[in-house]
């Protein structure tokens, strides 16, 4: 997610988020995600466009690396922008202000 500081990033199981706390309940380590700024190679091939500054543009970034151990068949992950980001992002756009 070349636009998206990791502050920003939410993700979740199968309903159970970052966010809410439920992930970690659900997921203890080795089995859960790591967000980190992403290397230059990453950033190069995710981000669409110019690449003058990468160093200083990457740090605008987020990489989610991890792996989960899914007890059963199916389920749903999702990757969004986190319910704090959302509320600054609709109010900077409804009313102009952040």
């Amino acid at each position: 997610f070349p636009h998206l500081h990791c502050s920003a990033l939410d993700y979740a199981h199968d309903g159970n988020s970052l966010s809410s706390g439920k992930f970690d309940h659900y997921h203890k380590a080795p089995f859960t995600f790591t967000k980190r700024k992403p290397t230059v190679q990453e950033y190069t091939a995710a981000a669409v466009g110019g690449f003058s500054n990468v160093n200083s543009k990457r740090n605008e970034g987020c990489t989610l690396v991890g792996t989960l151990h899914v007890p059963r068949v199916g389920g749903t992950i999702s990757v969004s922008v986190s319910p704090d980001a959302w509320r600054r992002a609709t109010s900077l756009l409804s009313f102009g202000v952040d």
